[in-house]
């Protein structure tokens, strides 16, 4: 048998069980769930308070060029490593959960709002752990990264929309 014969069917072995362990090939029914559509309302009600007592300016050029950008590369790589391979693996050592918290979830999001500090100030990068936990919340409850790529992509469109 010939080399590509044996080792093709490995790597998309490999590949299948990645994309299912991250929850890349579920997709859930979270646009049912009034959670979903409540944890929304909060950003948009966060970000709009926010706005009327700090002026940030983001300085955007092209919207669409930025939308583009933000989906493929900033939302969709934290998700995929923070929901959709830390928590996870965190879960499978430490399984422990308070109420709706998983500590994946909890250490992940830490993990998350310190990764801002890069490219926030500290108020700002602080703000990011909440959310995360809510990402976190609606990764775990479907058991897919869909739900939480959107509302990411969902909180920071918002955040860049009051504060551009």
């Amino acid at each position: 048998m010939p080399f590509q014969n044996r080792i093709l069917p490995l790597c998309y072995k490999f590949m299948c069980e990645l994309l299912n362990y991250v929850g890349f090939c579920r997709f859930g029914l979270f646009y049912r769930d009034v959670w979903f559509y409540v944890s929304i309302a909060l950003a948009f009600l966060f970000y709009w308070v926010l706005s009327l007592f700090v002026s940030v300016h983001v300085g955007i050029v092209d919207a669409w060029q930025f939308l583009f950008y933000q989906a493929v590369f900033v939302v969709f790589p934290e998700e995929l490593f923070f929901r959709g391979f830390l928590i996870p693996t965190l879960n499978r050592y430490v399984n422990i959960k308070i109420s709706f918290i998983s500590f994946g979830n909890l250490v992940s999001a830490l993990i998350f709002a310190f990764f801002h500090l890069f490219s926030h100030p500290f108020v700002w990068a602080f703000s990011t752990f909440i959310p995360a936990l809510i990402f976190g919340y609606f990764r775990e409850k479907y058991n897919s990264i869909w739900p939480s790529a959107m509302l990411h992509f969902i909180y920071n469109a918002g955040y860049f929309y009051f504060f551009k």
